[in-house]
């Protein structure tokens, strides 16, 4: 385990812990009781044990060191919930109805002035720096992407994702087909207007993020599906 989250152990900890209570109040509709226990055992085993697994890529220096921890929990209960009948679908599903808990963390009163930030002089500047530090590829797991802004809007095209990279170095790569699902759902509730379609999770060779201020969020295709399917194969364990 890198030093860097071995200091922040109890804090992950924590927050994975968070995230299979709102994994609980989600299965709880589909399953028993006793099945959902037996899950959510297996889920908190796989989260301890994963935490010694994730990649660094700069600590508090990355912007996105934070999407790594998330996703370790998101390979998590997917390893523990396919033990019980999940597939990836119905897996991704619950980590997409997790995210929606996780970002509605944020008080309503900061919801939009977050969203404006990555839109400011200062915000479109640390975004740059970030970007130009992942070209030196430092860290072989981490994202490798370039950064454009104009006035109300700003890009990021990923040439190579550390989400991805994650998932096949955990041997989940079916994971990677949705691994855009939470983009629109901070997007939304931030006024961000993230356009999040072109992705390596749909076939592209790179992975876009098309932001315009206070533009409508829209699902990416490839989430919709994901959701529908997941829904009525989850409807059947009722």
């Amino acid at each position: 385990m890198h030093d860097y989250y071995m200091k922040r152990q109890k804090s992950i900890k924590k927050t994975y812990s968070k995230m299979t209570k709102w994994a609980e109040k989600i299965l709880i509709a589909y399953l028993k009781p006793e099945e959902v226990n037996l899950i959510l055992d297996d889920v908190k085993l796989e989260a301890d044990q994963i935490i010694s697994r994730l990649p660094y890529i700069g600590g508090r220096k990355n912007a996105f060191s934070n999407i790594i921890e998330m996703n370790g929990w998101f390979i998590a209960f997917y390893k523990a919930s396919s033990k019980h009948g999940f597939d990836a679908v119905m897996a991704s599903y619950i980590n997409y109805k997790v995210s929606i808990k996780f970002f509605d963390q944020v008080p309503r009163l900061f919801r939009r002035p977050i969203g404006r930030l990555a839109f400011t002089s200062l915000g479109k500047s640390y975004f740059r720096r970030q970007a130009l530090e992942s070209q030196k590829e430092k860290f072989e797991e981490d994202f490798i992407y370039t950064f454009d802004a104009a006035d109300k809007s700003c890009r990021f095209e990923f040439k190579e994702c550390a989400v991805q990279k994650f998932y096949e170095s955990e041997g989940v790569e079916e994971l990677k087909h949705f691994c855009n699902f939470a983009d629109p759902i901070y997007s939304k509730l931030f006024g961000m207007g993230c356009d999040a379609s072109h992705s390596l999770a749909t076939g592209f060779n790179t992975c876009i993020l098309d932001y315009e201020l206070n533009r409508e969020t829209k699902l990416p295709d490839n989430v919709e599906e994901m959701i529908q399917m997941a829904e009525e194969k989850l409807l059947t364990l009722t």
